[in-house]
Parts: C-alpha cells; sequence; structure tokens
C-alpha cells in the first residue's frame, strides 16, 4: 500500500515545480517574507517551515532580533534571483517555499549547499515554525538546535 501511495505522489509531482523556478526579488518584508516578480505578476513568498521574528508586534513594535533577520535576507537577496521550490499556499494567499539563491555570495559556499530557509535558522535569524510538515524538517531542527546552543541571532534575545 505505501508503494501504491508513493507512486501515486510522485507521478504528481510537476517536476519544473520540484526543481525551482528563478525570479528576481523585488521586495523583503521581513526575515521570511519576500516578493518576486514571476509570470503571474508579483508574488509573495513566505519561506516554508521558519518563522522569522516579526517587525509589526504588539504596538508596532518589533520583536528582539527582526530588524536583523529582515536586515540579512535583504543583504542576501534584494535585487537578485532566487529558485523558489513551491510548496503551497498558507492562509494569507502567500506562495509556501524552500527558497535558494541562484548564486551564493563570495564567502558564503554554504549557501550553495542549503536552502536559505536552513540558513536563517543556523545563524538565529528565524525559529522552526513547528506546525509545517515537509522532508527537511529534521535538518531544519537541526540547524534551530545550532543556533539556540551558540545564542545567535534571535536566541541572544532570552527565548526559550
Amino acid at each position: 500500500m505505501r508503494w501504491i501511495l508513493l507512486l501515486l505522489l510522485l507521478s504528481c509531482t510537476d517536476p519544473v515545480a520540484a526543481a525551482g523556478e528563478t525570479y528576481r526579488v523585488t521586495r523583503i518584508a521581513d526575515g521570511d517574507t519576500l516578493t518576486v516578480e514571476s509570470e503571474r505578476g508579483p508574488e509573495r513568498i513566505r519561506f516554508l517551515g521558519i518563522d522569522a521574528p516579526e517587525m509589526n508586534w504588539g504596538r508596532g513594535r518589533p520583536e528582539c532580533g527582526a530588524a536583523e533577520s529582515r536586515d540579512a535576507v535583504r543583504r542576501l537577496v534584494e535585487r537578485k534571483r532566487v529558485r523558489i521550490e513551491r510548496r503551497g499556499t498558507d492562509d494569507y494567499g502567500r506562495t509556501l517555499a524552500i527558497v535558494h539563491l541562484e548564486k551564493a555570495p563570495d564567502g558564503m559556499a554554504a549557501l550553495d549547499r542549503m536552502s536559505l530557509n536552513e540558513w536563517l535558522l543556523q545563524h538565529g535569524h528565524a525559529e522552526l515554525f513547528r506546525k509545517a510538515v515537509h522532508p527537511d524538517r529534521e535538518r531544519f531542527r537541526q540547524a534551530e538546535r545550532q543556533a539556540k546552543n551558540a545564542k545567535r541571532g534571535m536566541w541572544r534575545c532570552g527565548r526559550k
């Protein structure tokens, strides 16, 4: 029975969507949301499996680490091209995706081997989104644990 389900899932997978498509980033909202220019027009992308500190949290004040998280994403992707692996949509109509840089900046070869989602977790710019179920979840959990143990980024703020 498991083999049948696996074959059905694989036969329904769009190979282009699985590999990802490349788009130019036009806006960074915060550490886990950006906008790309796609063939459909502007498309809001929510990084799958992570949750960055909120820029507009409680009375309009940013959460600790929010600006640092947004700025890290901005430095890496603003006006650059990213590869988007779509994984559905969220309750706000944003595309849920694993995001990869088209080309990692000099001195950041690790970004050629991992998604931006995982890199943000590893550097403490986001935490694991507990409700998200996806194949990279265990790697994401390990990346978050590294950042927590090293007190990187948002984990310097006294989060548990």
